[in-house]
């Protein structure tokens, strides 16, 4: 079987544990519902996005690839072996590789940046865990999780010249995406508790916002000072960050595996089975 033919496989048996999940939690009637749009699908398995300046969307998946904003052409940007998170700086994007469960011994995992403007390519960190959710602090540092390590799992931070990180929080269980808000707090999705967790950058010191999202994946903090939060029973959940109410805005989405800021409006919304949606806000 190929590479191609096992990550098929892999997708439809993660799809087949997910659809159980909603039938048993019963998570995807919304409070109230957006229309998703599609716009595009990239194949086996979207994780995450970063939308650019013009509009156009790199998703990573299968490698990275680029969505262009009037046409919604597909072009593959750079082979990636298991891309996960994914930043913009300037005309860089950086990027978690290596987010397969063979990491949590292996420990072959990196965050890698690639110039838009120039295709250059280079390893930023090495020698990383499972690592997965992805985020960029005000003064240039990187944040990141390490999602499923039994001793090494947690929440990270890069120095701002990117050379070094360390752990700064340990209590959230199997932290998975992440987002930065305008407050310079991050903001942790754990998937199987279910929770948001607010981590101060600095001291590492962490406060729920909000609970009862099950199977919670990546997250974003928009610019109408909402979290969006993507879970893999197909929901997008709007929850007010200073209450913890939350609102389903859209539903059947079965495998979202990210929401991230598109415009003042929308959200990029992927999938497992490889679908990339914009999802309204308001």
């Amino acid at each position: 079987m190929n590479g191609q033919a096992r990550r098929t496989t892999w997708t439809r048996a993660v799809i087949g544990v997910v659809a159980a999940f909603v039938m048993v939690l019963g998570a995807a009637a919304p409070a109230r519902a957006a229309s998703p749009v599609k716009i595009a699908n990239v194949g086996a398995w979207a994780e995450n996005s970063v939308t650019l300046p013009n509009g156009d969307i790199i998703v990573s998946g299968d490698g990275l690839q680029r969505i262009d904003h009037d046409t919604h052409a597909v072009t593959k940007v750079a082979d990636v072996s298991g891309p996960g998170g994914l930043v913009l700086k300037g005309d860089t994007v950086y990027f978690a590789a290596g987010v397969s469960p063979a990491n949590v011994i292996q420990h072959h995992a990196t965050i890698e940046s690639l110039d838009l403007s120039t295709g250059q390519r280079a390893v930023v960190l090495s020698g990383l865990p499972f690592i997965n959710g992805l985020g960029l602090l005000p003064d240039g540092s990187l944040v990141f999780t390490a999602t499923i390590d039994l001793t090494l799992s947690g929440v990270y931070r890069t120095s701002s010249d990117l050379s070094t990180y360390h752990r700064i929080n340990t209590t959230i269980p199997t932290p998975n995406g992440l987002t930065v808000g305008p407050d310079g707090q991050i903001y942790v999705g754990s998937t199987v508790q279910g929770t948001i967790t607010r981590v101060d950058p600095t001291s590492g010191a962490a406060s729920g916002v909000t609970g009862r999202l099950p199977l919670i994946d990546d997250l974003t903090y928009a610019p109408d000072g909402f979290l969006y939060a993507a879970t893999n029973t197909g929901c997008i959940v709007r929850v007010d960050p200073r209450t913890g109410a939350r609102t389903t805005v859209a539903s059947g989405l079965l495998g979202a595996t990210s929401a991230k800021t598109y415009d003042a409006t929308q959200v990029v919304v992927t999938t497992i089975p490889g679908d990339v949606s914009l999802v309204p806000t308001s």
